[in-house]
């Protein structure tokens, strides 16, 4: 049987940063370990035990006090800041309040702008050009047909 999942043969370049990187934490860890068991060996084991139970003591009280205020915490209103509008962006109906529409100029030159692209394409010599103009903006045919249908809604309104 094959395997969907092959393992890779060498790992990549990231994941071996990352190996380093906890392996010299790992070795950083054990290091500090071995420290504190040669200073701990001489300890009596009573103070050990004590030691651990004032840890554990101070570490549970802590997670307790945490968990109560995450769970009684202030459940006001949060504070949002405001978005601003950068000023470089067009959006005539957020910063006016009016909707943006086409003059009758514009319209018809988007009109005029649509004819000429359709005749390209019905052309037998003019399908090139249309070719390139629709690789080289992609979506462009049917943004002017969406911004003439959108205007004409608009103007029967």
């Amino acid at each position: 049987m094959f395997q969907i999942f092959k393992k890779n043969k060498e790992p990549s370049p990231a994941c071996n940063s990352w190996v380093k990187f906890f392996a010299a934490i790992d070795r950083r860890q054990r290091g500090l370990a071995d420290q504190l068991s040669r200073r701990a060996v001489n300890w009596p084991r009573r103070y050990v035990i004590i030691g651990l139970l004032i840890f554990c003591a101070l570490y549970g009280m802590l997670s307790t006090y945490l968990v109560y205020k995450g769970v009684t915490g202030d459940s006001g209103v949060l504070k949002v800041d405001p978005i601003k509008v950068p000023a470089n962006m067009i959006a005539p109906e957020i910063i006016t309040g009016q909707p943006s529409m086409l003059s009758g100029a514009e319209y018809s030159r988007l009109v005029t702008i649509k004819n000429y692209l359709d005749s390209l394409r019905t052309d037998s010599t003019g399908k090139k050009l249309y070719q390139s103009f629709t690789d080289e903006y992609p979506g462009m045919v049917d943004s002017i047909d969406h911004i003439i249908s959108m205007y004409e809604m608009n103007k029967n309104k």
